[in-house]
């Protein structure tokens, strides 16, 4: 399974007038809205891109769709969130391509 560490420097674009709409780049992207991949709060501390709406691209059809680390009291905007460790046994799952 392909794996990413994001820095800094890595975006998730979901503006769906850009180029670069439900795309992880490398740089500011140049759109109007976009997410950090590295974030302050821990909950991209691990995560999994959901392929929803990549290959290809529709745009307006929905973006950064991730399975990630829950905080505690928030609910997300599309993504599925998870305990920390419910997280890691899917993650050790998805790279061992095992069953659960």
């Amino acid at each position: 399974m392909p794996y990413r560490q994001a820095t800094e420097d890595d975006f998730w674009v979901d503006d769906v007038n850009s180029e670069e709409y439900n795309q992880w780049v490398k740089g500011k992207p140049r759109a109007a809205s976009w997410e950090k991949m590295k974030r302050d709060d821990d909950q991209y501390k691990y995560g999994v891109v959901v392929e929803y709406n990549r290959y290809p691209v529709v745009k307006g059809k929905g973006s950064a769709i991730f399975l990630h680390v829950w905080k505690q009291g928030e609910a997300t905007a599309g993504c599925v969130s998870l305990s920390e460790k419910n997280l890691l046994e899917i993650l050790q799952c998805l790279i061992l391509q095992r069953d659960p």
